[in-house]
């Protein structure tokens, strides 16, 4: 992974074709982790529950700080 990093080439965030949300969706997210359950917030936004946990967990999104 270093070397796809160093090149350029490695694909993360919104840059990973699957991706379904973009960062400003990811980083409101994780504001609202600060305030609400992750049963609200998938209730809420519909999101698939391992994904806001990958989310909330930092194994998926983790270049993003707020």
């Amino acid at each position: 992974n270093k070397d796809r990093i160093k090149h350029g080439t490695y694909f993360f965030g919104e840059t990973v074709p699957t991706s379904r949300y973009s960062e400003k969706e990811v980083l409101m997210i994780k504001e609202l982790l600060k305030t609400k359950t992750q049963p609200q917030i998938r209730k809420e936004l519909g999101i698939n529950r391992t994904t806001l946990r990958d989310i909330a967990t930092g194994k998926t999104w983790k270049h993003l700080t707020n």
